[in-house]
C-alpha cells in the first residue's frame, strides 16, 4: 500500500499540487470514506432490525408523518397570526 500511496502523492505533485495538499486531500478522502462506511453499517443495522420487526418501520413512518404534520400545523397557525 505504501508504494501505491507514494505513487498517488507523486502523481498529485506532477499535476501541480504541493505534497502537503496531496496528503491532506488523501486524509480528507479517507476520513470521508470511514464516515460513509460507518453510516452504511448503522443504516444496515437499522434495516435489519426493521425487517425482523415490521412495527419499527411502521413507527418510523408514523413518526415522520407526525413531524411533518406538526410542521404544517405550526406553519398554518403562524400564518393566521402574522
Amino acid at each position: 500500500m505504501e508504494d501505491a500511496f507514494l505513487d498517488m502523492v507523486n502523481r498529485g505533485v506532477r499535476a501541480g499540487w504541493d505534497v502537503e495538499q496531496v496528503i491532506s486531500a488523501v486524509i480528507e478522502l479517507a476520513d470521508t470514506q470511514m464516515v460513509l462506511r460507518q453510516e452504511d453499517a448503522r443504516l444496515e443495522g437499522t434495516l435489519r432490525r426493521m425487517r425482523k420487526d415490521p412495527t419499527l418501520a411502521e413507527l418510523g413512518i408514523i413518526a415522520f408523518f407526525g413531524i411533518v404534520g406538526i410542521a404544517l400545523l405550526a406553519t398554518f397557525i403562524l400564518s393566521i397570526f402574522m
